[in-house]
């Protein structure tokens, strides 16, 4: 999954941008199996020979070094032209065993290594001095893992040959290797021939299939669908020459081992039953359910990975038109969707998440306030008054003295009257996103992950999952908001391995 509608996660994770990429179950079966080759002991009875021919520079030792080991390059490749000039091989403790052949097409001298193992008529020029080879050195990379040593043999063509060496080495599949975006040419067609044809005379059944290598750099891929269709189309018309059927053509990235398990179950098929062990219950059984294990492992890993950093950013980040804990929401949805493989469409989700993220950015929000006197003007006027005696003749023998207010001077003026008092926001100060946003994302890439196995409610299903979280973190809730707010660098590391600590475990 692409950050690219996410602009704020974008920035963020401009280190880490397939951070949620979605893990395939068919690419992760693929990956199961190659480990298990690697692991198992005996998943075929006897030793399997498998050959790996094809083009220079078609990508068969790089194939070799994902199945022999996923984290180096065991096996000297360089993507250049020629790279192979020795039979390069290794056995894995399933008893398989893969050679790396020397490519055809361009250097004679390593060509006729490649048909000197596989019992091919070597090229033989004398006027360009192009000579039949009489031996070639093999390099075992078997022990390579453990040791970081090669052993190395010299053997001549007349030995390896023989009926009694053959007996042990021949092949029992052999993998043809084409780059499609290196197209299939005059050469590449003329080799495949004389394989063929040498494979009729002693098999009755085929034992060369293609692989058709998907080259990616950069994420981007470098064949086109019209290149696959041409060397489908080529492959299939000299094949059906000397077979009736159709050719078994398999796609695989040799950079990944992705689409390898399709080559197995073909193997599975075609070789006797008694070479086969535990491959058989590995296939029909346990190899889907090992993948779907790997696939919800990886998915929370990346999820923890992906919330420890936006936690220890603050609520109020905004690049887009959304906020940071939109975005991160929306891409957790999108990944668990991806993921699990699912279209189905969560009616109430919009709302569902702005309420929760109004309300944890309510919670890890602070607003600076000043106390604000509300006051208005007000008019006073201001008379100076005197008092006079008012008599009238008839009470004065009574009397009676009548005094009355008599204005003599006005004057007006006017002032602010004090009404009332109301507190202003002066500044809103955010706060990291915090031990609030982790229980909500994760209990979100929870949520998104049941919601595809239980009949309830989306809210309901989201409800329970953060409970699930709160519950599991609650231990180390003093440590993780520690580690939110510290400036170590090593924080979000830190705070990763804490949480997978207290979910994964």
């Amino acid at each position: 999954m692409s950050f690219d509608c996410f602009p704020t996660l974008q920035v963020m994770f401009a280190d880490k941008p397939d951070l949620l990429e979605a893990n395939s179950l068919e690419n992760l079966e693929s990956e199961v199996l190659i480990r298990k080759l690697r692991e198992q002991n005996k998943l075929f009875t006897t030793p399997i020979n498998i050959y790996v021919t094809g083009r220079t520079g078609a990508g068969k030792t790089t194939l070799g070094n994902s199945l022999l080991d996923s984290n180096q390059a065991a096996m000297r490749t360089d993507g250049r032209q020629d790279c192979t000039n020795s039979l390069q091989l290794f056995r894995l403790v399933s008893n398989f065993l893969f050679f790396d052949l020397p490519g055809s097409g361009s250097n004679e001298k390593f060509e006729n290594i490649n048909r000197a193992i596989l019992l091919l008529s070597q090229i033989e020029d004398i006027e360009f001095d192009i000579p039949r080879i009489k031996e070639f050195q093999i390099l075992d990379y078997s022990n390579y893992c453990q040791t970081k040593k090669v052993k190395k043999n010299c053997i001549t063509v007349q030995e390896w040959q023989s009926p009694t060496n053959q007996q042990h080495v021949a092949p029992d599949l052999i993998l043809y290797l084409v780059a499609p975006q290196m197209q299939f040419l005059r050469l590449d067609k003329k080799y495949l021939r004389e394989l063929l044809k040498s494979q009729q005379t002693k098999n009755r059944n085929s034992k060369v299939i293609f692989v058709l290598n998907t080259f990616y750099r950069e994420g981007q891929a470098l064949y086109t669908e019209q290149n696959f269709e041409d060397v489908r189309k080529q492959i299939t018309e000299i094949y059906q020459n000397y077979y009736s059927s159709n050719p078994a053509i398999f796609e695989v990235n040799c950079l990944t081992g992705s689409g390898f398990k399709e080559i197995i179950q073909y193997i599975n098929k075609i070789l006797p039953k008694e070479k086969l062990g535990g491959i058989e219950q590995l296939l029909s059984n346990d190899l889907r359910e090992l993948a779907e294990k790997e696939r919800d492992r990886l998915y929370q890993h990346n999820l923890i990975q992906f919330v420890s950093r936006v936690v220890r950013h603050s609520v109020g980040l905004k690049l887009g038109n959304k906020d940071l804990l939109w975005e991160a929401a929306s891409a957790i949805k999108k990944f668990g969707f991806a993921t699990y493989k699912s279209k189905a469409i969560v009616t109430n989700f919009d709302s569902v998440i702005n309420g929760r993220v109004n309300k944890i950015k309510k919670l890890r929000t602070n607003q600076i306030k000043v106390e604000k006197v509300k006051s208005k003007t007000k008019k006073f006027n201001n008379y100076t008054i005197k008092k006079e005696c008012v008599m009238k003749k008839k009470d004065i023998w009574l009397g009676k003295f009548i005094w009355k207010d008599i204005v003599t001077k006005k004057r007006s003026f006017k002032c602010e009257v004090v009404t009332g008092k109301k507190n202003k926001i002066v500044y809103t100060e955010f706060l990291k996103a915090g031990y609030p946003t982790i229980l909500f994302l994760l209990g979100l890439g929870l949520g998104v992950k049941n919601f595809f196995s239980h009949c309830e409610e989306w809210e309901i299903i989201l409800q329970k999952s953060e409970e699930i979280v709160e519950k599991k973190l609650a231990p180390f809730k003093t440590q993780i908001k520690q580690l939110v707010e510290s400036i170590n660098p090593y924080a979000e590391r830190d705070l990763s391995i804490l949480i997978q600590k207290a979910l994964l475990k």
